[in-house]
């Protein structure tokens, strides 16, 4: 009897069929129980008590097959061509505001920006870590910004942060094998799909300008919550841009883009004092979470321009949204790929 219900504890925990991985899982082939009932919990997103049952089972060895795809040393190769790519921007920026003569606070600015930059991705690959591109984007130009989003391509795989571990998501459903050993039992192998954010969406935006009868504020951008859809890598007959996400918490980061014109300072719409705003919520069971872009004023400007970055974070994959909001229109990214 002893022998089945260690059985019965396995076949449970190889129940699940479709797992939600965070950013470079990291797979222990084997270990001890602990170590391994850790593993098995983490990688089935089971939950604790359920781990907590399979530990006493003596799991001695699990095995994990999964698409490939990061050659070794990609990580270094990223390095590489990142901080050459930000050396070159940041000699042009120095050039720029060298032979500046008049009006030249943006100049001296993009310059810091780029520096600051191109010294956290050489503190990122100093650690052994992959620089985040979302970032190094400040201070850069669109044209820059296309190039070095395009080198992150060339150059960018799914690993773990030190380009030996070489793992990736399901490319297609149940392309993952967990096979879990017992001590004086048999293995249990079950196949699974990996799922991973992929894209989060948003319907085209309105504009509104209206009035708090409380604050007496004025109110600039979106005139109802809006919804974003958080969808996976593998798109089907019924959902062309991938199967929703429930139950994932989504953080935004939301930052005025000083870089470009704008006609409201951080000042005027009662910004945090730390410069950004952070909110997190949860995707219901359509893989949707409400969001507004509304800027508060007590002044509503002639001319309306207003430039944000958005960088939205999911299980530790990230993208950027750039909103615009003017005189007639709000304008956002959509959709957000995440990476």
């Amino acid at each position: 009897m002893k022998k089945k219900t260690k059985g019965l504890m396995i076949s449970a925990v190889l129940a699940a069929t479709s797992v939600i991985l965070p950013h470079a899982p990291k797979i222990i082939p084997e270990g001890n129980s602990l170590t391994a009932a850790a593993v098995v919990a983490a990688t089935l997103s089971i939950p604790a008590e359920s781990a907590a049952a399979i530990m006493p089972a003596r799991i001695v060895q699990i095995a994990v097959t999964m698409p490939q795809s990061c050659e070794a040393g990609v990580m270094e190769q990223l390095c590489s061509s990142v901080t050459s790519f930000l050396d070159d921007e940041a000699a042009k920026a120095d050039t720029a505001l060298k032979n500046c003569k008049k009006n030249c606070g943006w100049k001296k600015r993009k310059d810091d920006l780029i520096d600051a930059a191109r010294k956290k991705a050489k503190d990122s690959c100093a650690k052994g870590e992959a620089p985040d591109i979302n970032e190094l984007n400040n201070g850069l130009d669109t044209d820059a910004k296309a190039r070095l989003k395009s080198l992150y391509d060339r150059n960018s795989r799914m690993f773990d942060g030190t380009a030996k571990l070489a793992v990736k998501e399901s490319e297609k459903n149940s392309d993952v094998s967990v096979t879990v050993t017992v001590a004086g039992g048999a293995s249990a192998t079950k196949k699974l799909t990996i799922r991973r954010p992929k894209f989060i969406s948003h319907p085209p935006l309105q504009f509104k300008i209206s009035r708090d009868l409380v604050t007496r504020k004025y109110n600039i951008g979106t005139p109802d919550k809006f919804k974003w859809t958080l969808t996976d890598q593998l798109p089907t007959a019924s959902y062309p841009s991938g199967r929703p996400l429930a139950n994932v918490a989504v953080t935004e980061i939301v930052t005025f883009d000083l870089s470009k014109p704008h006609s409201i300072n951080p000042e005027d719409a009662n910004w945090p004092a730390v410069g950004f705003k952070k909110i997190t919520a949860t995707t219901n069971a359509s893989g949707q979470i409400n969001d507004e872009y509304v800027i508060p004023t007590s002044i509503v400007p002639d001319r309306i321009e207003i430039h944000l970055n958005q960088k939205l974070i999911v299980a530790g994959y990230s993208g950027m949204s750039d909103i615009t909001i003017t005189d007639e229109q709000v304008t956002g990214r959509t959709p957000v790929e995440l990476q």
